[in-house]
């Protein structure tokens, strides 16, 4: 009975969310709880790092950041879901103007969470973004170009022509060729 109890906890935090996000946050403390009692870790990580998210969409950073580092105290063994909690912490830095600590967020996904390459891609692509912002022009284009060229962009392949493009390796296409045609 648990189970289909803490389902619709889920629903209704997805239900919640349109209307109010603190009730959201409610239904997801409710899920957690319930996810835990049956030892499913998966979801209740799943549930707590929605939390994060919402704190984030709503603009309340520090809630989030502190969010996201109780997911990876508490949840140690979801590493995805810490990988991609890790580029939602750099991009709560990112938001804040704080550049250097959302790079070291970003090298330090690199260096936690290896074996997640889609979430080492993107954060590889958005740290050359920080480098950017920094005024770092040439040291972005270098991230670009390393993301664009490795062995595993062929598994990644919106990335690796984004980081192409980034990096000067590739034009990006022509506003009649990108656009929708409305016959």
């Amino acid at each position: 009975y648990i189970i289909p109890m803490r389902d619709d906890m889920l629903k209704q935090a997805r239900k919640d969310r349109e209307v109010s996000w603190s009730s959201a946050i409610s239904s997801l403390r409710l899920a957690i709880l319930l996810s835990m009692k049956i030892k499913d870790e998966a979801t209740a990580a799943q549930a707590h790092s929605d939390i994060g998210r919402i704190y984030l969409e709503e603009g309340l950073r520090p809630e989030a950041v502190e969010v996201f580092f109780e997911v990876k105290n508490e949840y140690p063994n979801q590493r995805s879901m810490l990988a991609w909690n890790q580029t939602s912490v750099a991009e709560a830095f990112r938001m804040w103007a704080r550049l250097d600590h959302a790079v070291d967020s970003y090298n330090d996904l690199l260096i936690t969470y290896p074996d997640q390459k889609e979430q080492v891609f993107w954060a590889r692509l958005w740290m050359g973004d920080c480098y950017r912002d920094q005024g770092q022009l040439q040291t972005a284009k270098q991230m670009w170009k390393e993301v664009a060229e490795d062995p595993g962009a062929k598994d990644y392949p919106r990335q690796a022509k984004l980081a192409r493009i980034l990096a000067g390796l590739e034009d990006p296409p022509a506003a009649a060729d990108a656009a929708v045609k409305d016959d």
